[in-house]
């Protein structure tokens, strides 16, 4: 028999992932966290990255910049992802 746990664990992660926002692209999330005057010295800047850093960046660019930490970064676990080191500038 097929764990229960799992199907829900999925469909949580996926609502997460959808609660970001639609814009992956990681070169738009550091110009978000220097507008927000964070930082993450693990989190790649390039044009386009790929999951997990492009999952990080969704979150980044669909969250104010007051929940960043919380929801994104290194106080928040609601993605495990490259941006781990997200702290003020």
């Amino acid at each position: 028999m097929l764990d229960r746990g799992l199907p829900t664990l999925l469909a949580v992660a996926a609502l997460t992932l959808a609660a970001c926002g639609d814009n992956r692209n990681c070169k738009d999330a550091c110009a978000k966290l220097d507008s927000c005057s964070l930082a993450d010295s693990s989190f790649t800047c390039s044009d386009s990255c790929s999951d997990p850093a492009a999952g990080c960046a969704a979150c980044i660019n669909g969250t104010a910049c007051s929940d960043i930490l919380s929801k994104c970064g290194a106080a928040g676990t609601a993605l495990a992802c490259g941006a781990s080191n997200i702290r003020p500038k």
